[in-house]
């Protein structure tokens, strides 16, 4: 399939959804992200996701190891994982999960 089609696809669907979607490359760099996950993250433009790693974006240090540890034991394993919950920065002090599959 051509290339071209394939970003353009892949840039159309990140900006219209509503789901959290996010490309990072193998250095675990961010290299898109849905408007969606900006918000959650607590950004407010993908400027500030794109090019950073999770230490540089998430506040909480526990939670950015976490999905760092995730992403790593995932390129390590070569395996997809599947409807795994997680958790999500707070909501207004409330804690929040989040269904994700990487």
């Amino acid at each position: 399939m051509d290339k071209d089609l394939m970003k353009s696809a892949f840039s159309a669907m990140v900006k219209n959804t509503k789901d959290l979607v996010f490309l990072k490359d193998n250095t675990l760099v961010y290299r898109a992200a849905s408007d969606a996950f900006v918000k959650m993250a607590g950004k407010k433009s993908a400027n500030e996701v794109i090019g950073h790693t999770d230490s540089d974006i998430f506040e909480d240090t526990s939670l950015a190891k976490r999905y760092t540890s995730d992403d790593i034991m995932l390129l390590n394993d070569g395996k997809d994982h599947i409807d795994y919950i997680e958790p999500i920065p707070a909501d207004n002090g409330n804690a929040r999960y989040g269904s994700t599959s990487k």
